[in-house]
C-alpha cells in the first residue's frame, strides 16, 4: 500500500511536471501577423512566432551554414501549420510570403545551389532566408548578416594547398602539412585540391616537450571534391590513421561526404589569403592559409 501510494505520487508529481513544460513551451510559440527583421505585415498568413532556445540555435546553425561562421547577428523563427498537410498548401503560402516581401521592397534572390536558402536585399541591408516545409508545418528562419553580401569567388581559387599554420613546412616529396610547434599540443592541418577533382588531407595531433616530440594521431584521407557555388563537398575514397599505438581501423562513417561552405579571405594575422571551411553544426571555422 505504502509503495503504490509513493508510485502514483511519483506519477502525479511527474504529470504536473510535463503539463507544465508543456505549457511553457506553448508560451513560447505566439501567434503572429508580422515579421520582425523585414518589418513586414502578411497578408493573409497567420504564423507561429518561435522564440525556444534549441528552435532559434538551431535556425542560427542553418543560416550561418549559408551565410558564413558567426557571421549571424539576429535570428527570427516562425512556423506556418499546413492544416491540410498538402504539399500545394505550402507552395501556396511560400508564393504569398514572397508576394509579401516584394511588394514592402525586398528583392528576392533564390540561391541555385540549394532552393532552401534565398538571399534578400533592400536598400543596402541583406538577410538569409531559409524555408524548410514538412507535411504538418513549414519553418521560415530569417537571419540578420555581419557582412554586406559580396560576389562568389571563382571556384578555380580552392586549387592549391592549404594549412593551418602561419609557419608551415612541406615535407620532401609530399603534400604533408606540419607547422613548428609552440606550445605543448599542436592540431596541424593541411589540405591540396587539385585540378583534376580530387583532393589530399591531413591531420597531425602531437605533443612536444623540449626536444621530445610524440605524434598522438595522424590521418590522411584521398578523395574528389565537388563544389556548388560556396559549398564544396569532399568525398573520401581512402582513409588512413595511425595513433601512437599503431595503426587503427577507420569508422565507415569516416567515409561519408562532408559538406563545407568555403570562402577566401585574408588572414589579419599573416596577411596571406586563407581558405575557411565551415561544416553545418560546427564549433568553429577551420582557417587554413595559402602554401603554394
Amino acid at each position: 500500500m505504502f509503495k503504490s501510494t509513493i508510485r502514483y505520487t511519483v506519477t502525479g508529481i511527474l504529470s504536473i511536471l510535463f503539463s507544465c513544460l508543456e505549457l511553457f513551451a506553448q508560451n513560447k510559440l505566439v501567434k503572429t501577423n508580422s515579421l520582425i527583421l523585414t518589418g513586414i505585415n502578411l497578408s493573409g498568413s497567420t504564423l507561429l512566432r518561435d522564440t525556444r532556445y534549441l528552435s532559434v540555435k538551431r535556425a542560427k546553425e542553418t543560416l550561418e551554414f549559408e551565410a558564413g561562421y558567426k557571421t549571424i547577428l539576429e535570428t527570427e523563427v516562425v512556423q506556418w501549420k499546413n492544416r491540410l498537410e498538402q504539399g500545394l498548401e505550402a507552395r501556396i503560402w511560400l508564393k504569398s510570403i514572397i508576394k509579401d516581401l516584394t511588394d514592402d521592397g525586398w528583392v528576392i534572390y533564390n540561391l541555385k545551389w540549394d532552393s532552401s536558402y534565398y538571399r534578400i536585399e533592400r536598400k543596402g541591408e541583406t538577410l538569409i532566408m531559409y524555408v524548410s516545409n514538412g507535411k504538418k508545418k513549414s519553418d521560415l528562419y530569417f537571419g540578420k548578416a555581419n557582412y554586406t553580401y559580396t560576389n562568389l569567388q571563382n571556384e578555380a581559387d580552392i586549387i592549391g594547398s592549404w594549412g593551418n599554420l602561419s609557419s608551415i613546412q612541406l615535407i620532401s616529396n609530399s603534400t604533408i602539412f606540419l607547422g613548428n610547434v609552440d606550445r605543448s599540443r599542436s592540431t596541424n592541418v593541411g589540405i591540396e585540391f587539385k585540378v583534376d577533382g580530387t583532393y589530399f588531407q591531413t591531420i597531425q595531433i602531437r605533443n612536444s616537450f623540449s626536444a621530445i616530440t610524440k605524434v598522438l594521431y595522424f590521418k590522411e584521407a584521398f578523395g574528389k571534391y565537388i563544389i556548388i557555388g560556396n559549398h564544396v563537398t569532399l568525398i573520401p575514397d581512402e582513409i588512413n590513421v595511425s595513433r601512437e599505438s599503431g595503426i587503427v581501423n577507420t569508422a565507415i562513417d569516416e567515409y561519408k561526404p562532408i559538406k563545407y561552405l568555403w570562402n577566401i579571405r585574408v588572414n589579419k594575422d599573416t596577411g596571406k589569403p586563407c581558405l575557411f571551411l565551415f561544416e553545418k553544426g560546427g564549433l568553429e571555422e577551420l582557417g587554413c592559409c595559402k602554401v603554394k
